[in-house]
């Protein structure tokens, strides 16, 4: 049916425009195996297909926010051998001083909000001054704009205060040593973020 098509197509847009291009088409092979079955049985209720198409949609928008953690710990990593090849500078430590809570960071804090408030930009980041500094780095690259400023509204006048000042730093060490731009590479990200849906597949 029309309606039915149209879920279909909502569910190939909303893939196509926020996954990896091998992942697309193992989305969309699977999206036209489901379409396929329902074809084959005419019989099944408009609402049944429309909760099978939104199955699909549901186990992809798990896989995507599985790739969404993956693409942070690639950038994290990243971050990770550049300090440990070029040391930052150690005025970054005094900020949150004695507040790391090391191995402690997975139980330690109730809610993202405490961390934030408390001037972690993650659990993580609460860890140890290293973790602090690269998660920083990744949390702001794949980051949009707003959601960045979302966490740093969500951590309030303190928390922001530190979360700023730390950044400041990454965001200085990243230009002055290794002269990456840290607005234009998350640009970058975005940008082709939004190009995956225009890929040809065919010829990757």
């Amino acid at each position: 049916s029309p309606l039915g098509l149209h879920c279909i197509s909502q569910c190939f847009q909303t893939i196509l425009r926020n996954v990896s291009a091998a992942f697309c088409m193992n989305a969309v092979n699977n999206v036209f195996k489901l379409l396929s079955l329902l074809r084959q049985q005419e019989e099944v209720g408009l609402q049944h297909r429309i909760c099978a198409i939104c199955i699909v949609i549901a186990k992809y928008n798990y896989f995507y926010t599985q790739l969404c953690h993956l693409l942070i710990l690639c950038c994290h990593e990243f971050a990770h051998i550049l300090h440990q090849t070029k040391p930052y500078s150690s005025d970054f430590n005094t900020i949150s001083g004695s507040d790391y809570v090391t191995d402690a960071w997975s139980s330690y804090w109730e809610s993202e909000k405490e961390c934030l408030e408390n001037g972690f930009i993650s659990e993580y980041a609460s860890k140890e001054t290293n973790e602090d500094f690269v998660e920083l780095f990744a949390i702001y690259v794949t980051s949009t704009e707003a959601e960045w400023n979302s966490l740093l509204k969500t951590a309030g006048t303190d928390g922001k205060a530190k979360i700023q000042a730390k950044f400041d730093i990454v965001y200085n060490y990243m230009k002055t040593t290794w002269n990456i731009d840290l607005d234009e590479l998350r640009a970058i990200i975005q940008r082709r973020q939004g190009e995956i849906s225009v890929l040809d597949l065919d010829t990757l």
